[in-house]
């Protein structure tokens, strides 16, 4: 815990950080997740209550592909804390089957 607290410390991004308590519904706690890591709401988590997938957006043409790994390696900083925090199950898009195993 201290060294993901450190990683977002690193980062700028503990001071704030979105606590699922402080929201009623799991959907704007996604949101303000993204929101904290600097992501296009909407764009990269879905899930329901006690569950987040993680599901990258497709790079536009005009993007680099150092945007988006850089806003998924953000992203994920957070997500990481988030599990560890508040115990929530995380899942890549496309590993149902190694959940399952």
């Amino acid at each position: 815990m201290a060294e993901a607290e450190e990683h977002l410390a690193e980062l700028g991004l503990l001071e704030g950080f979105p606590l699922r308590s402080d929201f009623a519904e799991h959907e704007d706690y996604l949101r303000a997740l993204e929101r904290h890591a600097g992501v296009t709401e909407g764009d990269w988590l879905s899930g329901t209550d006690g569950q987040i997938a993680f599901e990258p957006p497709l790079a536009k043409p005009s993007e680099e592909s150092s945007v988006i790994y850089e806003n998924a390696a953000r992203l994920l900083t957070v997500l990481n804390y988030t599990f560890l925090l508040e115990g929530i199950h995380f899942g890549f898009i496309g590993n149902e089957r190694a959940l399952k195993d």
